[in-house]
Parts: structure tokens; sequence; C-alpha cells
């Protein structure tokens, strides 16, 4: 979620890798990785949380129900820069 509002609102061109707000998306995707990953790849891990692979089937129930989601979110992205009242420009010095 953070780092959709933050799509929505700034970019990197404009926001600068090293604010804290970029450190705190960062921070989130770095921990979130390695906690999930185990999870999946080591064997009793996966049978403790009951991770099975997908079929192809459910691949594709997986992408019909995802892919409307993504696409309304890059929507309403576009429609928010379009219509910000307070556009965010980088700064030029």
């Amino acid at each position: 979620m953070f780092l959709t509002s933050l799509s929505v609102c700034l970019n990197l061109r404009v926001l600068a890798c090293f604010t804290p707000a970029a450190l705190h998306g960062l921070h989130l995707c770095v921990h979130a990785f390695p906690s999930v990953c185990p999870r999946r790849y080591v064997p009793f891990l996966a049978d403790i949380f009951n991770i099975v692979p997908l079929s192809l089937e459910e691949w594709q129930l997986v992408l019909l129900w995802s892919l409307p989601v993504i696409l309304l979110d890059e929507v309403l992205k576009l429609f928010a820069r379009i219509f910000m009242t307070n556009d965010v420009k980088p700064k030029r010095d």
C-alpha cells in the first residue's frame, strides 16, 4: 500500500532515493523477502504452512482476478496524477 501511494504522488525522479519515505519502502521490501521466501523453499516450512505448487488452471484464475485490479489501480493513479491540485515538481537549482 505504501509503495502504491508513493507512486501516485511522487516517483524516484522527484523523490531522492535516500529520503525517509523511500528508505521506509525499501526497508519494507528488504525485510519482507527473507521472511516469505523460506516458507516456500525450505521443505519443512512449506509443509508447516501447507504450501503447494499451483496448477495451470489456478494460475489462470490468479491472472483473471488480479489483472482487472492492477488495471484499475493504474487508471486511478493516472487520474490522480492528472487531477492533483498540488503538483510535485522536481527542484531545479
